[in-house]
């Protein structure tokens, strides 16, 4: 579980519900929202930050990963992450519009799956069935990515 107004992960012990701290990520300008788990690490992205690999026993941080603007959101899908960005102008607003979607394999390569022709806001994000799903509520759309 990670606090996206100090940006501090916290690991839940699910067999006792105990909670325990383990560090704070990203930047005093930042604000880690995200967390999805790929080939044995954390990933986290959210407000004002690139993707972070992240050790999920110790918290510490492996490596930061340039998705070429800030996360809204991230799931893990077909062996890879999809993450919704927006630039940083963008993210300064709050708003949830993105620019693109990039995929992020474990080693770290990043590549451009969609481009947003016009405003494509993110409120929802999901994989299932060989896909992603990208809601944006405020168009009324529900789009649809091949993972």
């Amino acid at each position: 579980m990670i606090t996206h107004r100090d940006s501090t992960l916290f690991r839940i012990d699910v067999a006792t519900n105990d909670v325990s701290r383990l560090t704070t990520v990203a930047g005093s300008n930042a604000a880690a929202e995200r967390l999805a788990l790929l080939g044995g690490s954390l990933w986290i992205t959210g407000r004002g930050m690139a993707l972070l690999e992240v050790d999920p026993d110790t918290g510490a941080t492996r490596r930061t990963v340039d998705i070429h603007g800030t996360g809204i959101d991230v799931v893990a899908a077909a062996n890879a992450l999809w993450i919704p960005v927006r630039t940083d102008a963008v993210d300064r607003t709050g708003l949830p519009t993105m620019v693109a979607v990039r995929r992020v394999t474990a080693n770290g390569k990043v590549t451009t799956v969609a481009t947003a022709r016009g405003r494509v806001d993110v409120h929802g994000l999901a994989p299932g069935l060989g896909t992603v799903w990208l809601a944006d509520n405020t168009s009324g759309f529900i789009y649809r990515l091949r993972a």
